[in-house]
């Protein structure tokens, strides 16, 4: 059986994973979605700046990414772990 402590560890590094790897995808409200500001000119990544903040589609950013994650997320997990286990 696995020590108490190696347990809460594996789920700290699961949730650190989990939530780390959501935040990262290129859709807006998520941090992932400042990643596209790089490949853009300095007007184009003002507008693209302008339009996330001023626009209402947090809720449908969310949704897109929850589907997205829970197709992507199993590979990513299962990667993670035998790199580190």
């Amino acid at each position: 059986a696995p020590h108490p402590v190696e347990w809460v560890l594996q789920i700290v590094f699961l949730l650190n994973l989990l939530l780390g790897t959501f935040n990262l995808l290129p859709v807006p409200p998520l941090d992932g979605s400042s990643g596209i500001l790089v490949f853009m000119g300095e007007r184009t990544a003002q507008s693209y700046l302008d339009f996330i903040r001023g626009s209402n589609y947090a809720i449908a950013g969310l949704l897109v990414a929850s589907l997205v994650f829970s197709r992507i997320f199993p590979y990513i997990q299962e990667a993670a772990i035998r790199l580190f286990f």
